[in-house]
């Protein structure tokens, strides 16, 4: 990605030998070692993270939006064809996501039709061997024209 030698070291060393603890109500957990992730809250962590999620839509021939742990794909549907595309790509998504240790969860992933047909194709996409549910409208930082699928790492 270019990222100057001194910046990576940085970012390792920032990464590198942590550890998390819980508190509840005065009572401390012990001490565990967190070995991915970056830590909740930093200046830098949504940074790392896009760079970590940079090759995401590379693995799908559907257009992509990031923002983020918001992962929005999508496609122009105009048959079962089209439909079948999609699907092929969420399957893609969760080859991706277990190359790099990641996960889509089904339970926070809708699929959002927006279609003036009369008949539109009607898909029951699946992720994980999960049917994602349907919903009218969904939240989202920009508009997009034609949204299918809205989905969160975790």
């Amino acid at each position: 990605m270019g990222v100057n030698p001194y910046i990576t070291t940085w970012i390792k060393d920032f990464l590198h030998n942590r550890s998390q603890q819980v508190l509840v109500e005065n009572n401390v957990s012990h001490r565990l070692c967190v070995l991915s992730g970056v830590p909740q809250g930093s200046v830098v962590g949504p940074s790392l993270f896009l760079a970590y999620i940079n090759d995401l839509s590379g693995s799908v021939r559907s257009r992509v939006r990031l923002f983020a742990d918001d992962t929005i794909v999508f496609l122009t549907i105009k048959s079962h064809t089209s439909a079948q595309s999609l699907q092929e790509d969420l399957h893609n998504l969760e080859l991706w996501a277990k190359e790099w240790s990641m996960e889509f969860n089904p339970d926070k992933c809708e699929v959002l039709r927006i279609h003036r047909k009369k008949k539109p194709v009607i898909f029951p996409y699946t992720l994980h061997d999960t049917t994602l549910r349907t919903t009218e409208n969904a939240k989202y930082i920009e508009s997009l024209s034609v949204v299918t699928l809205i989905g969160h790492l975790t």
